[in-house]
């Protein structure tokens, strides 16, 4: 009987968001806790930082007694959104200094949440880059679990929301013209990823499709389209931020750039590599890839012969 309920729970749409809301709202929880109850002298970006380390224990601790993963998937997205809100409603006065970071994340991180939880269809579900490693390295999975699914993607976001955080504290005397390069680079990213999720979507929905690599629309000119835009997205917050923190002090634009540069090198390096090992056997793949961009969008090259 206990094991059929336990069954039927997970299976269920609404039981499972249910759950992973009430990990996150706990989660939350303990991130205001750990932020409220630190030093007031303590530098902001490090209380920041260690809420955010506190929130990601918790939901770890969640994918441990769930025995699934996959509770983190939606952390990506949504505490960034959180940390706006917390922005706008609690922290440092907003000035029109942090207006296009507002609108940048809000923006980029609704989109990403409610495309999660369009496709969450119950917590039944685990990624399959979770399985895999785990299936492969199963005396090192506590270790894969805590450190690549969890802490390592918390620490990679949070260096890259850093030019925003950096100016939450230290806002800036004047409002520079250029941070809207950045917000027209993150927010066409957002678009980018939307667009090239909802081809993508069209086209496995197809049953003649089945096998097959995308190839339609974006998919076209990039084999990765989708991960090229996050990393254009964090791209364009820092460029956001560049003339107030080269104002304060050049080598502070140089520092901010750590987290781009780590978006990049864990798409670049880890999550596009796992992508084309799973999608090597795909009908037509083998001439996809010599026709088309790994990454960026780029035109289609000719066939040889």
């Amino acid at each position: 009987m206990e094991a059929t309920m336990k069954k039927t729970w997970k299976q269920s749409r609404i039981a499972s968001l249910f759950a992973v809301g009430l990990m996150y709202f706990i989660a939350i929880f303990g991130g205001v806790l750990t932020y409220a109850f630190l030093p007031a002298g303590m530098s902001f970006l490090l209380k920041i930082f260690l809420a955010d380390v506190t929130m990601t224990l918790v939901i770890f601790f969640f994918s441990l007694i769930t025995k699934n993963a996959s509770c983190y998937d939606a952390y990506w997205s949504f505490i960034p959104l959180v940390l706006v809100i917390a922005h706008v409603l609690f922290l440092k006065g907003i000035s029109w200094v942090h207006i296009p970071f507002i609108i940048a994340i809000t923006f980029w991180g609704t989109r990403l949440t409610l495309n999660w939880i369009k496709s969450f269809y119950s917590f039944d579900y685990i990624d399959w880059r979770y399985t895999m490693l785990q299936k492969s390295h199963p005396k090192i999975w506590l270790l894969t679990n805590f450190f690549g699914i969890h802490m390592i993607p918390t620490v990679v976001v949070f260096l890259a929301m850093l030019p925003y955080i950096y100016l939450i504290e230290i806002p800036a005397a004047s409002f520079s013209w250029w941070s809207l390069i950045g917000l027209a680079v993150s927010i066409f990213a957002t678009i980018l990823q939307l667009v090239s999720d909802r081809q993508m979507a069209a086209f496995r929905a197809k049953p003649e499709n089945k096998g097959k690599c995308v190839n339609v629309g974006f998919w076209k000119y990039s084999r990765h389209p989708n991960y090229f835009g996050e990393c254009l997205m964090w791209l364009g917050i820092y460029l956001m931020a560049v003339p107030y923190a080269y104002a304060i002090r050049p080598i502070y634009a140089l520092y901010l750039a750590l987290g781009t540069v780590a978006m990049f090198a864990l798409f670049l390096g880890i999550s596009i590599p796992m992508m084309e090992k799973r999608q090597k056997n795909k009908i037509g793949y083998e001439d996809y890839c010599k026709q088309t961009s790994v990454f960026i969008l780029a035109p289609r090259r000719k066939k040889n012969g």
